[in-house]
């Protein structure tokens, strides 16, 4: 088959019905036909996406990150339906896995917004099961029988976090929650709550937040250098305080006979003022002190 270039880098092919003066056939095809559909039956079947999905304070940053591991094109805003299907399990975990990644860096953005509430507040949006017919046919006498005890709806408030006093971590500085709540959502039902929750649970290390995490959570939420250092400052010495409380505690026993000496020493060398000044002031200030209690009949 003997093919022609022309100028303008198209291939000519004869119309069909005449006869060429070679013995060989001439092929012509344009350069757009490169997007024709034999070129699109190579690739794969793309769907659009109709609707915005938001998974909690998830942002348009980690939407697009999501579209380039799931083998979507950021650009036309699609996914590929060839895209193997996941497990409820599998979604949950990844899930998990992003809300906890965005969980420090998101904080700022959405202070005043809930994560894990948002969430459940999605879930909850669907229409309550109507109850049976039966239920409302029950004779009054076998209700009053069977009494049972059931739980309503569930409130959840979510408190903003400040800096604490707490000396339970062994560095950096403490975290707390505040008294005002900056966000409340109500649940009609306590059973459909428990069984999402469930889903959602996390375990110890992943409520573990180290010391950096901390400081930065804690600057986003306006609170100035000094003000960390402080809480920091009186984090360690409550800390050292409590070493120390636990390196002497084998020395108990002694540290009281010792105090007991002390006081008897007092009592002698004062001849007894010290115990009568401390019985004046508690029968001043302490009613019924000295008084035997009256027997219960």
């Amino acid at each position: 088959m003997m093919l022609q270039k022309q100028s303008d880098k198209s291939f000519v092919l004869p119309e069909a019905g005449t006869e060429s003066t070679d013995s060989s056939s001439d092929v012509s095809f344009q350069s757009a036909s490169l997007r024709t559909a034999d070129c699109d039956e190579s690739s794969p079947t793309l769907s659009p996406l109709k609707h915005c999905v938001t998974i909690g304070s998830t942002d348009s940053k980690d939407i697009l990150s999501l579209m380039n591991r799931r083998n979507g094109n950021p650009r036309d805003n699609v996914f590929t339906t060839s895209s193997r299907k996941l497990s409820d399990r599998r979604v949950s975990e990844m899930f998990l896995k992003e809300r906890r990644m965005s969980l420090y860096d998101s904080y700022a953005r959405s202070s005043s917004k809930s994560f894990f509430v948002d969430d459940l507040q999605t879930l909850f949006d669907a229409p309550e099961e109507e109850e049976d017919a039966t239920s409302s046919s029950t004779p009054s006498s076998v209700i009053s029988i069977n009494k049972t005890c059931t739980f309503g709806g569930v409130e959840i408030r979510e408190y903003p976090i400040i800096a604490g006093d707490s000396p339970a971590g062994f560095k950096g500085p403490p975290l707390a929650i505040g008294w005002t709540p900056v966000s409340t959502v109500r649940f009609p039902n306590v059973e459909k709550y428990e069984s999402v929750r469930s889903r959602h649970r996390r375990t110890a290390k992943d409520l573990t937040i180290p010391a950096s995490q901390r400081m930065v959570i804690l600057t986003n939420q306006g609170f100035a250098r000094s003000e960390i250092q402080k809480c920091t400052k009186d984090a360690n010495l409550a800390r050292r305080q409590r070493k120390e409380t636990m390196a002497t505690l084998k020395y108990q026993a002694t540290f009281e006979k010792i105090e007991s000496v002390k006081r008897k020493t007092l009592n002698v060398v004062t001849f007894g003022q010290r115990n009568k000044a401390q019985k004046e002031y508690l029968e001043k200030y302490v009613p019924n002190y000295g008084v035997a209690p009256t027997p219960v009949a």
